[in-house]
């Protein structure tokens, strides 16, 4: 009878061991598929906030995103009309910066032709919109001249060989858009011409290069 007793508390404990075994080891499963689910909530956020650049971002120039640039590389061929020296009279011209610091350029008026290169002061800096100038240029056209007989003028002029050497500032906007101001001295390189100081003023329009 006592045998019987002890084998059936055997029974009892080897059933409760067992069961508490099996609780434990649910526990465990659950403890884990919950550790599982947050480092998997905290992939997915993870993966949710990488950074994807907007289209307007995608779509800013250079000078916008802050790269750094130089528009007389990027926009180095242009086109200008002006009024003043070198040819008195409207002009137009199509010039290029050869380097960010050089620009050359061959212009027609109404009274003359012209050639010639300015040097931009501080050219080679990024980002820089604004950039003083001093020039040098050779043409023909109407001068101013001396020593000619006239009853309604100061001075009367003729077509002779001219130089022309301008001082300025040059403006050219992240669009494309550009500006010249300048003053210069213009004289003939033939008899009876006469030596004077001309401003200038231009506007125009720079292009993307083909690099």
């Amino acid at each position: 009878m006592n045998a019987i007793k002890i084998l059936a508390l055997a029974i009892s404990f080897s059933f409760g061991s067992m069961a508490s075994a099996q609780d434990n080891t649910i526990a465990q499963s659950n403890e884990y598929t919950s550790i599982t689910s947050v480092q998997l909530n905290h992939a997915e956020a993870g993966v949710n906030h990488i950074y994807r650049p907007t289209k307007t971002q995608k779509e800013l120039s250079p000078l916008d995103s802050g790269k750094t640039t130089n528009l007389r590389t990027e926009r180095a061929p242009g086109i200008r009309l002006g009024i003043g020296a070198p040819t008195m009279l409207p002009f137009i011209s199509r010039n290029e910066f050869i380097s960010p610091a050089v620009n050359i350029e061959f212009g027609v008026g109404i009274l003359g032709i012209f050639t010639g290169a300015r040097y931009h002061f501080g050219g080679n800096k990024e980002n820089r919109l604004w950039t003083p100038y001093i020039g040098g240029v050779l043409g023909y056209g109407l001068i101013l001249a001396d020593g000619i007989d006239c009853e309604d003028c100061f001075y009367d002029s003729k077509f002779s060989p001219f130089a022309y050497v301008p001082v300025g500032v040059e403006f050219i906007s992240r669009g494309g858009f550009n500006m010249n101001a300048e003053v210069g001295f213009n004289a003939g390189l033939s008899p009876n011409t006469i030596k004077y100081v001309v401003p200038s003023l231009s506007i125009g329009y720079r292009w993307r290069g083909s690099n």
